[in-house]
């Protein structure tokens, strides 16, 4: 396509004019008007550029030349781009009308020439091609959104001597806009100038966040008004009165900066103090038989009082004060007792086979949806906590959060603090052994429609049963989180492609491809599912990033009745189920 173009003259070689020479002044103007009637008035410019003394084929002349001459020098970083007039068809628009502005100069006397008709304008005085110019951007490595490096935020640094939070810009990147490079070049050509820096020209993708940002200060003050929070939660261990304190040294390590410039908590690492403290202080449980889908009977821990640790309020208890800024002393919550708690729950639960990568959903003792899962990723150690939770949170279209991730969710349902059910729309397949090598970060990822219908058929309050699974994958330690080694990068590769030839086979052999979610709580059938479990393809996208717990609570108080069950099998299930022994609490969490 070609394009008109205003354009500014390069090379024009001006002709002297004799007459304006100090020895000839008077003369020029007795003379006036009549030695120019060919030639352009003295001071006359085009677009610019002085014409003066030149006629109408001179100018014409020197404009083609100019076109065939004309350069134009990119400056990106480390790069730099010349795109010449012939590479981008640049030529003299033919279709400019110049005798048309000499004639309307010789209707006045030089004299009384008017200064618009001195300073002339042509719009269309050159044309070029628009495509050749993206061509000539493209062959630049600058331009390779590949190679691109996108723009870090500032960052909080913390000062341990200070005990406070500074700011410090990251990678400013090399991010560019297709259509902003382009334009800014068309306008460059249009003016004509031979040189454009495209830094100088604001043309690179800049942070959300710097160290001059104008809500820097602000963000500054709150992170540093988390640090002078201190909490203190008593508990009780071998008789002898315990207290476990937050105060800066974790809270520092809490705090960080997300990809929207806005000052975050990091869920996942108040998830893990909070497992750490169960670990700590769990207390004596029963073992209750519970009997699964495939029909297999495994054995369960739960309570035997009041006093085993609600893992799920303490997880909201901190993230409010925090977010509030409170310090004190707070009550610890607890669950209710084991008495309470009837046989399969009263028939109302969530079951999750992290085995067979299966979920179950229970209304009246009656199974009335079933879909494939992915939990947590056994590679990274972020393998989902096996035991009995309550969902204690029912939230629509939110935002999971975490320091390196922003996932946004329709249906978030949480049953162990940053640890629930929700969608996951950047995953194309579910089940299978997905999560043991591209798993979530410790919740269970759902299909929308699936998803949907849990949502609708549940409340705060039901029962959540986790059980089953792997520790170990090839190249991995077994083990928790804290205690499990990472494969090399070498290994992980042989082993994902592995594990996906494997998938693909299995897809081809089952083609168990699970069917839309029902809508309602009628049931699909009153007998447990027995055929084999759904093998959708595994995923080949890059593996999850995304779906961490959701931003700081914006508005209530933390609840302190959703009771958590949590207690994991200390038996595993038959074959036709397996399952590890389901213990409270294991591992970094997440979506």
């Amino acid at each position: 396509m070609m394009k008109n173009k205003k354009f500014r003259i390069f090379g024009i070689t001006v002709v002297a004019v004799a007459a304006l020479t100090a020895g000839f002044g008077g003369w020029y103007f007795v003379a006036g008007s009549n030695n120019y009637k060919n030639v352009f008035y003295p001071g006359t410019t085009l677009n610019d550029m002085n014409i003066e003394g030149m006629s109408v084929s001179e100018l014409e002349e020197q404009l083609k030349e100019s076109a065939k001459d004309y350069e134009l020098v990119v400056d990106f970083k480390n790069e730099q781009l010349t795109i010449k007039g012939s590479d981008i068809q640049m030529a003299y628009n033919e279709a400019s009308d110049l005798q048309a502005l000499k004639d309307r100069q010789n209707e006045h006397k030089l004299k009384e020439t008017d200064q618009k008709d001195l300073a002339l304008t042509v719009n269309n005085l050159f044309t070029y091609n628009e495509e050749r110019v993206k061509q000539e951007l493209a062959q630049c490595s600058a331009m390779d959104t590949t190679k691109m490096i996108a723009p870090e935020n500032a960052q909080l640094v913390y000062d341990a001597g200070k005990n406070a939070f500074s700011l410090r810009n990251g990678e400013q990147g090399t991010t560019l806009d297709e259509g902003e490079v382009t334009a800014a070049v068309e306008d460059a050509i249009e003016e004509n100038v031979s040189k454009l820096d495209v830094e100088a020209k604001g043309l690179y993708k800049k942070p959300v966040l710097s160290e001059d940002s104008e809500n820097a200060n602000k963000i500054l003050q709150q992170a540093n008004a988390y640090l002078q929070v201190e909490l203190k939660y008593p508990f009780k261990k071998n008789g002898e009165k315990k207290e476990e304190v937050i105060n800066h040294e974790q809270i520092s390590q809490w705090v960080y900066i997300d990809e929207d410039g806005t000052l975050q908590i990091d869920h996942d690492k108040v998830q893990e103090w909070v497992n750490g403290i169960s670990e700590k202080y769990s207390s004596k449980k029963m073992n209750m038989d519970f009997t699964t889908t495939s029909g297999s009977v495994i054995s369960l821990n739960v309570p035997v009082s009041g006093e085993t640790l609600d893992t799920s309020a303490l997880f909201e208890d901190v993230l409010q004060c925090l977010t509030d800024e409170v310090s004190g002393e707070r009550e610890v919550p607890y669950t209710e007792s084991a008495s309470g708690i009837k046989k399969n729950f009263g028939g109302n639960y969530v079951e999750v086979d992290l085995t067979n990568q299966k979920l179950y959903l229970y209304k009246n003792s009656e199974l009335i949806m079933s879909s494939n899962i992915v939990s947590g990723s056994v590679s990274q150690t972020h393998m989902t906590p096996t035991g009995v939770y309550q969902v204690y949170s029912m939230e629509k279209n939110t935002v999971l959060r975490g320091a390196d991730y922003a996932s946004p969710v329709s249906f978030w349902m949480p049953f162990n603090g940053g640890v629930g059910f929700h969608d996951a729309s950047w995953r194309s397949s579910f089940g299978g052994t997905i999560y043991q090598y591209n798993g979530s970060h410790g919740c269970i990822n759902m299909p929308y429609e699936k998803a949907k219908t849990l949502y609708n058929n549940i409340s705060t309050g039901y029962y959540v049963v986790v059980y089953g699974g792997v520790t170990y994958v090839p190249g991995q330690t077994s083990g928790s989180s804290s205690s499990s080694s990472k494969n090399t990068e070498a290994e992980t590769k042989q082993e994902t492609e592995t594990k996906r030839e494997t998938e693909k086979k299995q897809e081809t052999e089952t083609k168990a491809t699970e069917t839309k979610a029902p809508e309602t709580s009628a049931p699909e059938t009153s007998a447990p599912e027995t055929s084999a479990p759904e093998t959708s393809a595994p995923e080949t996208n890059p593996p999850e990033t995304s779906a961490p717990e959701t931003s700081a609570p914006e508005t209530s108080a933390p609840a302190t009745n959703p009771p958590e069950t949590s207690a994991p099998a200390t038996s595993a299930p038959e074959e036709a189920a397996p399952a590890v022994e389901a213990g409270e609490a294991s591992g970094a969490m997440e979506q």
